[in-house]
């Protein structure tokens, strides 16, 4: 199951305590926004019944340089990145990459 991101509940505390500027809870309203769409992404492919590894919220890290992947979905078809944006009531995510191998010898 997926957390909820520090920076939103840093946020949200300092919402609670009426300590946001109208730009902060614009920024606010952004982060809640973003992790309902990524848990709504969760509960799809946490409903998939082929046999997979469903991989949420990961923070790597190579040559120094920190990235994260919303989603990756591995399946017997390949490896799936997903980048997760959530607009308003419509919610959308984008395959980034999709990596095949054949493990077939010919």
């Amino acid at each position: 199951m997926r957390e909820k991101p520090m920076l939103l509940k840093l946020y949200e505390t300092l919402d609670c305590l009426g300590a946001l500027s109208q730009e902060n809870q614009g920024y606010l309203s952004n982060l809640r926004k973003g992790y309902e769409g990524e848990r709504s992404v969760d509960e799809l492919f946490e409903r998939l019944t082929c046999p997979h590894l469903y991989l949420a919220d990961r923070l790597l890290e190579t040559n120094r340089q920190t990235f994260q992947l919303d989603s990756v979905l591995i399946t017997g078809k390949g490896v799936f990145l997903y980048e997760i944006k959530n607009y308003g009531s419509v919610k959308s995510f984008m395959k980034k990459q999709e990596k095949k191998r054949n493990t077939s010898s010919d």
